[in-house]
Formats: structure tokens, C-alpha cells, sequence
């Protein structure tokens, strides 16, 4: 057999791998080494190529870059100088508006490049640090009111602004026609250029000129409206119910009114915002919950009550469509609308049996006049009742506070100091109620804590557990989420300083489990402040406000039904500012 040829035959068909092959697989794999190192050396890294603004921060992870940027950042914390039209430029400082920049969310941004969702997108990030930077800029954060006070403050002093001619009434009680003026207006963007430039993300000085306006209305045009003004302020409105009486001058009835202009002319219309404004106060004196007195109380269960009025509410809506019509028909008596809730008829149909929670405080060294408000401010809620499902208001309780509601004036924190102020003390109150209702297991709808640690909520308590209020921007709420109605009832001592709240209602088994609070941090007080004092003697010293550390804390409330289901969790977090030694020197 010839063998030999059959087996070269086979040989013949057998080809060598080309070198073209060899060395595309070479490259292949090797792209495909570079891409997995890549990928797990970046994998906490912030990708090549990114830039904070100058500052280069590829390859670090998100910590490394933080401490990078907070030492690298040469702007930071700079103050920035505005001028205007040329004057001399006005300083703001990063204090003037709690500016802060935000390194870790700045880091956390150069991490997120090339980590979205788009394969593509994120594909080309990756590969652009090849032959571009990509640039972001520091991120940071800054008190809004603070900054629009700083350029009203500006605005104030170094720009003219637009005055509309106005309806006046004279001190001899006669209309009159104030002259307007031309002015001038500030760009939009200021609060943003004055952010970028303290943040270095822009330039600290910052040259803007103002724009002039002129008035939308001129004199003749209110003349032509002079005679329609006359005839609505010299009808003698009264808004009444009931005993309740009270009439609108001729101030109060010109900020009812506006003038607007269009293609057609000018022409008068009510103003619903500035009326609303206005019966927010009428509310004050009318609006109030039905309320019961406890007069016998013994072992925690309220034995009598008694129902001496009605709840009474303002309908601010209602009312403001009747006083529109009212001065469109000139009829001078309004009625309010004021919705009436009747207290029930016996103790027997409120559900109000037993103590179901109950706060106490002290106040030891207070002076007089924050005694006095405790006392009022506690009379107030004394007695209230809140329904079924209704939410508590602490300051709709309590009313406006102020000299004109027989408060009187006392410590209070303003501005970073201590100062008289009308009402000085009410926090004492809100602070008290607020650890009644936590006791009752009530769901907190509003607690804010105070700024600063207050001695005397720490006379008898852990700190953290208290509970600021400033109406009506700031309250204490809480929400009624018992079968039955609960009572607030209060008892004061001036002669063992304290204050405690009573809150009644039905038990229904549910289990309050509250922890202790644990102070999370401590921050240091800042430097003492010595000022001089030419109301002092020569060289005498005078301390008016004492170092107290500032601290972040928090504790937990847990509570369960009677079934040992949970109802609510919830921690409440408390972030107080420290408060540095102020001397006085006399000079």
C-alpha cells in the first residue's frame, strides 16, 4: 500500500495561524488587561482627566480629594467686593451669609463623572482625558435671607430705587398724591455671581452697573383715580360678629386697593393678598378652640369639666370675598365668617378620663419678666382641647405674642446675642408641651430645636429635648391620633420654678419607649470677645455673655400599641450652635 502517500496529502491541507492573527489576539488581550485594570484601579477613584476648576483631582478617591480640595482651594472663605456704578466697593464676607463651601458633595460630583447610566456617554468621559479636561466647579451652600438682606443692604445705600406715585392720607386725614421717582435695579443674577465668586469659582471682585426704571404710573394717572379713592375711604367699614367689633381706616382701606394700567387705562382693583394679610391679625382675636377647665383632678383622672365656650375660627377666604364686595357695593357694616364649633355637651362624649402624658421643666434664675411670660404663655394653652384627628398649634394656642398681649419684655437670643425682647421665656412653654406629647406617644407633626443650648432646659432634663418656637414661621405641632379628645392642662410654681403640662384623654394601651439622648459631638466655644464700653468706668470688666459649647444630639422615641405593633419611630436630631464669652471694658 503506499501509505506514505496518503498521510502527505493530509499534511498538505493543515495552515500555520498568520502573524496577523497572532498579533491581533496580542492586542486584543492587552486592550482588554488595560480596560479591566482600569476599571478596578478606578473603581473608587475619581476617573483621569478631572478638574475642580485648576485643582487636578484624577485618580483619588472621594476622602483624598475632600482634604485636597478644602487645603487647595485658594478662594476659599474670600471676601468678595461688589461695586456698583463705579463707587466704593462694598465687602461681604462668607459670615455675612453662613456661606459653607460643599467639599464632599464637590468630590462626590468629579466621582459621579463617567458613572452615569449611558454606557456611551460614560465611555467617551473615559476616554477624553486623552486630549481634554473635563472642568466642574466647587459646589457650596449659603443662607438665601441672609443674602437677599445683604443686597437689599446694598441696594439701600449705593442705588436710587423705583418709587411708585401713591395714595396717601395726610395727618389731617385727606387724600393725597405722592410724587414717584425714577430708579434703578440690580441684576438678577447677583446672589449667583456673589456665591461663584466666594467659592473661587469666579473672581472676587465683582463690577455691575444698575439699569433705570421708570415709574409704570405717573401722577395724572392717580388724579384721574383721585375722586373713586375718595368715595371707598370715606365709608366708615366695620367688620363685626357677634360683641366682636372692629373698624377699617383709611390707611388699611388704600392697601386694599391697587391701581393697575393696561391698553384700555388705568383703573382701581382690591388687593386680596394685602386684605388676607390683615385679617391674619383679625384672626388673632377671633380664632379659638373650644375649651374645658379642669377643676378636680385626683389620682390622675379628671373628674369635672367644664365647657365655657365655643370654638371659633376665621374664614380668611370667605371673608375677603365679603369685604371685596363690600367696597364695590360701599356698605359700610362687613360680617366675618367665622365657623363655630360647639364644645360636646358633657365629659362623658369628649373621651377625657385620664393623664395619658405629662412634661415638666425648670427655669431656676430667671428674671422677672420671663416668669411672668412662662405664666401667660402657659394660661393660654391651659384648658385647650383638641378633637379627633386635629393637629395641636402651639402657636395658634398662644396667640401673638408681644407687649400689646401682656407680654413682657425678657432674655432672648437675637442675632447671635443675648437681649430684651417682648416674650423672652415662651420657649420654656413649647419646650414643657412638646415633652408632654412625646410621653403621650403623639405623633410630632413641627419641632424645631433651638440654635443654641439653653440652660434652663437642661435643669432637669438630658440636652436636645426641647422645642423653639417663632410665629408664625416657626411652632410646635402635634397631632391628636386618639379615639377621643385629649385635654391640655398646665400647672405652674414661681416658688419652686417649675412648669409641668397634664395632657388627658382615654388610654389606649399603646407603650412609650424613649432613649437617652447621646450627644453625637461637642464643638468648642469660639474666642472670648472684649469690647469697649464708655458706659462703664475706666478699666472695670464686665462679663454679659458666658461660653457655652455647641453640640449635635439625638435620641429615639419608640411606640407600640397595645398589641405590641410598632405605631411611630422617629429621632429627633438637635444641632446647637457655640456660644462664645463677650466682656465689656470700660474706656
Amino acid at each position: 500500500m503506499m501509505v506514505k502517500t496518503v498521510i502527505g496529502n493530509k499534511r498538505s491541507k493543515y495552515k500555520k495561524p498568520s502573524r496577523l492573527w497572532i498579533g491581533l489576539s496580542i492586542v486584543y488581550f492587552s486592550l482588554m488587561i488595560i480596560f479591566i485594570s482600569y476599571h478596578v484601579y478606578f473603581a473608587k477613584r475619581i476617573i483621569p482627566g478631572v478638574y475642580v476648576n485648576d485643582l487636578y483631582v484624577g485618580g483619588m478617591d472621594i476622602e483624598s480629594a475632600v482634604k485636597f480640595l478644602s487645603d487647595k482651594n485658594p478662594y476659599e472663605k474670600n471676601d468678595v467686593s461688589v461695586v456698583i456704578n463705579g463707587t466704593d466697593p462694598v465687602i461681604i464676607k462668607p459670615t455675612d451669609i453662613d456661606f459653607e463651601v460643599l467639599y464632599v458633595k464637590t468630590a462626590k460630583d468629579a466621582f459621579g463623572i463617567g458613572r452615569s447610566e449611558n454606557f456611551t456617554k460614560d465611555f467617551l468621559s473615559k476616554l477624553s482625558f486623552f486630549n481634554k479636561k473635563t472642568k466642574i466647579k466647587f459646589l457650596y451652600d449659603f443662607s438665601a435671607d441672609q443674602m437677599q438682606n445683604m443686597i437689599n443692604s446694598i441696594v439701600e445705600s449705593k442705588i436710587e430705587t423705583v418709587i411708585e406715585p401713591s395714595f396717601q392720607i395726610s395727618k389731617s386725614g385727606e387724600l393725597i398724591i405722592v410724587d414717584g421717582q425714577i430708579g434703578q435695579v440690580l441684576d438678577d443674577n447677583l446672589q449667583s455671581k456673589i456665591a461663584e465668586s466666594m467659592s473661587g469659582n469666579d473672581t472676587a471682585l465683582i463690577n455691575i452697573s444698575s439699569t433705570q426704571v421708570i415709574p409704570k404710573f405717573s401722577k395724572a394717572d392717580l388724579e384721574f383715580l383721585e375722586q373713586s379713592v375718595i368715595d371707598i375711604t370715606n365709608v366708615n367699614y366695620d367688620l363685626v360678629f357677634d360683641s366682636y367689633s372692629k373698624k377699617l381706616t383709611k390707611t388699611d382701606l388704600l392697601s386694599f386697593i391697587d391701581t393697575i394700567k393696561d391698553s384700555s387705562g388705568v383703573s382701581l382693583s382690591t388687593n386680596e393678598n394685602n386684605i388676607s394679610k390683615f385679617l391674619n391679625g383679625v384672626a388673632i382675636d377671633i380664632d379659638r378652640g373650644p375649651r374645658v377647665q379642669v377643676l378636680t383632678v385626683k389620682e390622675e383622672r379628671a373628674l369635672e369639666f367644664v365647657a365655657p365656650q365655643n370654638g371659633q375660627k376665621l374664614k380668611i377666604e370667605e371673608t375677603v370675598d365679603a369685604i371685596k364686595s363690600a367696597i364695590n357695593t360701599k356698605t359700610s357694616k362687613i360680617g366675618l365668617v367665622v365657623e363655630v364649633t360647639k364644645p360636646p355637651e358633657n365629659e362623658n362624649s369628649f373621651g377625657v378620663k385620664e393623664i395619658v402624658g405629662i412634661g415638666s421643666s425648670k427655669f431656676k434664675g430667671s428674671i422677672t419678666g420671663r416668669i411672668k411670660n412662662i405664666e401667660l404663655a402657659a394660661s393660654r394653652v391651659n384648658g385647650v382641647l383638641v378633637a379627633p384627628g386635629e393637629i395641636f398649634s402651639f402657636n395658634d394656642a398662644v396667640g401673638e405674642i408681644s407687649s400689646k398681649t401682656g407680654y413682657s419684655t425678657a432674655y432672648i437670643i437675637s442675632q447671635g446675642r443675648t437681649v430684651l425682647g417682648d416674650g423672652g421665656g415662651v420657649c420654656q412653654v413649647s419646650t414643657t408641651l412638646f415633652r408632654a406629647a412625646l410621653d403621650a406617644g403623639l405623633p410630632i407633626v413641627e419641632r424645631n430645636a433651638h440654635s443654641y443650648r439653653v440652660s434652663y432646659y437642661e435643669q432637669d432634663s438630658a440636652p436636645g429635648i426641647d422645642a423653639t418656637i417663632y410665629s408664625p414661621s416657626v411652632d410646635l405641632r402635634f397631632k391628636n391620633d386618639t379615639p377621643g379628645y385629649i385635654l391640655i392642662t398646665s400647672e405652674f410654681s414661681s416658688k419652686d420654678s417649675s412648669l409641668s403640662f397634664s395632657i388627658y384623654g382615654t388610654k389606649d394601651g399603646r407603650v412609650v419607649d424613649m432613649t437617652t439622648p447621646v450627644v453625637l459631638s461637642r464643638t468648642r466655644p469660639p474666642a472670648t470677645i472684649y469690647e469697649e464700653d464708655s458706659s462703664l468706668p475706666v478699666g472695670v470688666k464686665k462679663q454679659v455673655e458666658h461660653s457655652v459649647w455647641g453640640a449635635s444630639v439625638k435620641f429615639d422615641r419608640t411606640v407600640k400599641s397595645k398589641d405590641g405593633e410598632i405605631m411611630y419611630q422617629d429621632t429627633f436630631k438637635s444641632n446647637y450652635r457655640p456660644w462664645g464669652a463677650v466682656y465689656k471694658i470700660g474706656v
